[in-house]
């Protein structure tokens, strides 16, 4: 993966993070935050990892 689309997965995942702790801000400890943005990072990882190795074009 390039640094440049690292970085927008990284951006993505902290967007993705924020958005599922701020419901839950009171009860969501500094802990469960990170396991939140580790899984989601790693599952943005695996996709764009999988875009970019196929050789199928996206079919809309």
């Amino acid at each position: 993966m390039s640094r440049d689309s690292d970085w927008h997965v990284f951006d993505k995942a902290c967007d993705i993070t924020a958005m599922a702790a701020k419901g839950s801000a009171a009860t969501a400890t500094p802990a469960q935050v990170a396991d939140i943005f580790r899984a989601v990072h790693a599952a943005l990882q695996e996709v764009v990892t999988a875009m970019n190795s196929s050789d199928s074009r996206a079919g809309f």
